[in-house]
């Protein structure tokens, strides 16, 4: 039996993998654009009953980039759309240098003495490396 969602529920589950373009959401064969709420879909009715809609999960592989700037930010941008899909702002102080492991994790270190790794498919702050007690000035993924 095929999993049963309210609208809701599906959003929720979804959406920011929508976002990210890890996957493409299908009604009726057709593309449903990030952002449009699912409950804009149209609803028939049949017989006096709602009828049930349909969707179709397509995983897909796309490209992500991540950005670092003097703003104390790294930004992760789905590289088909545009879309900035994840911000990580932990330093206080300039950034030095930043890397993405073959997995997809971002690390960054900066003049704060710290550095960070984050997992930008998740949103999560995977560790604080804070052992330094100068400038952490380069960090790199083996």
């Amino acid at each position: 039996v095929p999993p049963t969602w309210t609208l809701a529920e599906l959003e929720a589950q979804f959406q920011l993998n929508l976002m990210l373009g890890e996957c493409k959401l299908l009604h009726n064969e057709t593309i449903v654009k990030p952002g449009v709420p699912l409950s804009e879909l149209a609803v028939g009715e049949c017989c006096g009953e709602q009828e049930e809609l349909n969707f179709q999960l397509v995983r897909s592989a796309v490209p992500l980039v991540a950005t670092a700037s003097e703003d104390l930010d790294i930004k992760v941008w789905n590289a088909d759309t545009g879309y900035c899909a994840r911000t990580f702002g932990d330093h206080i102080n300039r950034l030095k240098d930043f890397a993405v492991s073959p997995q997809g994790l971002v690390a960054s270190c900066g003049m704060d003495c710290m550095a960070y790794c984050y997992d930008p498919r998740e949103g999560t702050k995977v560790a604080v490396l804070d052992g330094h007690d100068s400038i952490v000035s380069s960090v790199t993924f083996s």
